[in-house]
């Protein structure tokens, strides 16, 4: 989804970050539709249940965003073809 190689085909099997933040976010948003919304407001804003887990899983995922985007910026500064989706 992002270019971004995680090694999971390695044998080590590594932690795949932004697979466990995507699907944990999902399961949040999900919760979102059924909970009312002041409930899941003042969850935020206090920091507890799945809105405390959303605020690490956005700065997961923008870490790992920003690392799929440098890793391509190296490689075109290494004179290598880009990807498909960044033309």
């Amino acid at each position: 989804m992002t270019g971004y190689d995680p090694m999971s085909l390695s044998i080590e099997m590594p932690e795949v970050e932004f697979g466990e933040a995507a699907d944990l976010g999902e399961e949040a948003i999900y919760y979102r539709h059924f909970k009312p919304v002041i409930l899941w407001k003042l969850q935020n804003w206090i920091g507890v249940g799945l809105e405390r887990k959303m605020k690490i899983l956005f700065s997961v995922s923008i870490k790992c965003l920003r690392r799929s985007y440098l890793q391509e910026e190296r490689r075109y500064a290494a004179g290598k073809e880009r990807h498909q989706w960044t033309r």
